[in-house]
């Protein structure tokens, strides 16, 4: 990638044990940044929902460059991300997962993008699996199918393109473009494809979203595993999200489809008593739970934006690959 000019960067960790942070991750993500020549400044903003102390002394004592801001409790990922994301004061800011380590040229391989092509939005890396071997989110393809919109990864990308999804787990972006957004929707609330409503929201305003293979991050402990009670409250709500995801983005006859068949998996979801079924009518009733505020979002704020998914699809058909960012340059 060609050399580009130093950047400022705000690094946003967003969780939900700052001391148990404190101990493992913060040294070596500090002393990652330290080593970043192409970054100028830079500061690291840590976000906690769910502290248990105040933990603001100990993170001034021990971490000179890095801020620790305290959320509202238990107030969600996508809330607790937006505490990081107008906190922060840089450039570009990047956003991490509290177990997830950049590559040693990550910024070399990232940053130029946002002088070499025009109008982007961010870039996403990359992710390996805590072994450095398996790969769990590559380049996004759209996949559009009964009016509900889906994404595939495709892990075959040798060389940088777009990319229809930016990776919660590393995302560089333009932190002017993301504040003029208002960060994620809060309605994802706790969590769950808020960075493809993201994402999708930059694409229709002609912000470009790219991916590129020739850095990475590492998670950097095996996930851990969670309560069964936890694993069904997450996928409820998952659910209910591309529900919402869906409502705000289709249009057309493509919404039309959607609504109906939404409506013909709630009412299915009655009369057939296995517990998948039993999942779309919770989060049927999660969706409704919204469906007054998402109504008006979809009308005042989503509705206005000049591209519709369709036309940010084009860009990925009719040969169903990403776009080489060489042919972007010429394309857009």
């Amino acid at each position: 990638m060609t050399e580009a000019k130093q950047k400022s960067v705000s690094v946003v960790v967003p969780t939900s044990n700052g001391r148990e942070l404190a101990a493992y991750y913060l040294p070596q993500l500090c002393a990652y940044m330290e080593e970043q020549s192409g970054v100028k400044q830079y500061e690291i903003v840590v976000t906690d929902d769910n502290p248990t102390e105040d933990m603001h002394d100990m993170y001034a004592r021990e971490f000179e460059k890095v801020r620790y801001l305290r959320s509202k409790p238990d107030c969600g990922f996508v809330s607790n991300a937006n505490t990081g994301i107008f906190a922060s004061c840089m450039d570009y800011l990047l956003l991490l997962t509290d177990n997830t380590l950049p590559a040693s040229n990550y910024f070399d391989e990232t940053l130029p993008y946002f002088d070499s092509v025009n109008n982007v939005f961010g870039i996403s890396a990359t992710t390996f699996g805590a072994n450095g071997s398996d790969i769990l989110e590559g380049a996004r393809m759209p996949l559009l199918k009964y009016g509900n919109i889906f994404y595939t990864d495709n892990f075959s990308a040798s060389k940088p393109c777009t990319s229809f999804c930016l990776s919660l787990r590393n995302m560089l972006v333009d932190r002017k473009k993301l504040s003029m957004m208002g960060g994620f929707n809060l309605l994802f609330n706790p969590e769950g494809l808020e960075n493809m409503d993201l994402s999708l929201r930059a694409w229709r305003i002609s912000w470009k979203c790219i991916y590129t293979p020739l850095t990475s991050c590492k998670r950097i402990e095996p996930n851990k595993k969670e309560e069964p009670a936890k694993n069904i409250y997450r996928a409820n709500t998952h659910r209910a999200n591309q529900f919402l995801l869906n409502y705000l983005h289709s249009n057309g006859p493509s919404h039309t489809l959607f609504m109906i068949h939404w409506v013909c998996l709630f009412l299915v979801s009655f009369f057939w008593p296995t517990s998948g079924w039993r999942g779309y009518r919770k989060a049927s009733f999660l969706f409704l739970h919204i469906f007054r505020e998402a109504h008006s979002q979809r009308h005042w704020q989503y509705v206005q934006i000049h591209n519709t998914v369709n036309v940010v699809c084009n860009l990925f058909f009719p040969n169903r690959q990403n776009v080489d960012i060489q042919d972007l340059r010429k394309k857009l």
